[in-house]
């Protein structure tokens, strides 16, 4: 029995341990139809993103990739394209102004055995074995205010009504939009981008029926 209580007390640890690493999660919301027979052009769905800004290069390369491998036709030629993907992106802190906050507890596991006075022949001889477990908060308060992510992805296919000019004019029709967010601990988009990609891959040029929670599978 003296045996069984560090076990116990070691299973409880590893499930408090792993309860703290679960794997990050993809919020997406799909709406319309796939529309693969358009040959669609990438640019910018964010007036303040240049179309050489070298992060909007390295996502949309991320996109045409993906739409690619799902069977649609993505083009460099402005002239040749009969629909658009407008892609935006944004990651942003929440948490110390309002948000969340993250509560950070110590968990401390201990094991060990006592002696006692045999005053019979003057010895020692072992009393028994013991367990301990813990929980230890921050000093100042028992909890820290953690600032936390928010990443955005919108992926906004419209088709061109009219060549030349109309296109500049936003002459377009909707064809399909889906929108992808997830959280983190900081504020490097460039890590989770082609895993939220991967995620909504199955949703993009469908109806989701709604948002749906999918977990990211890190690549």
């Amino acid at each position: 029995m003296t045996h069984c209580k560090p076990l116990c007390a070691a299973a409880l640890f590893l499930v408090l341990l792993t309860a703290g690493c679960a794997r990050p999660t993809a919020r997406i919301d799909s709406l319309g139809e796939a529309h693969r027979g358009e040959l669609y052009l990438i640019k910018p769905g964010q007036a303040n993103v240049r179309p050489d800004d070298l992060y909007f290069a390295e996502y949309k390369g991320q996109v045409a990739r993906l739409l690619k491998s799902l069977g649609y036709q993505v083009t460099e030629d402005d002239k040749q394209a009969t629909a658009a993907v407008l892609l935006s992106y944004d990651a942003r802190m929440f948490g110390d102004s309002g948000g969340s906050s993250d509560t950070r507890v110590g968990i401390g596991m201990g094991t060990g055995s006592y002696h006692g006075r045999d005053w019979d022949d003057g010895g020692w001889s072992p009393g028994g074995s013991f367990f301990g477990l813990g929980l230890g908060f921050p000093l100042g308060g028992g909890s820290s205010s953690s600032p936390r992510w928010r990443y955005m992805i919108v992926l906004d296919a419209v088709a061109f009504a009219a060549k030349g000019a109309a296109k500049e004019q936003g002459n377009v029709k909707s064809l399909w939009k889906t929108s992808i967010t997830s959280t983190g601990d900081d504020g490097d988009l460039r890590s989770v981008f082609p895993d939220m990609l991967d995620a909504a891959a199955q949703y993009i040029g469908r109806d989701s029926k709604g948002s749906v929670t999918v977990k990211l599978q890190p690549q």
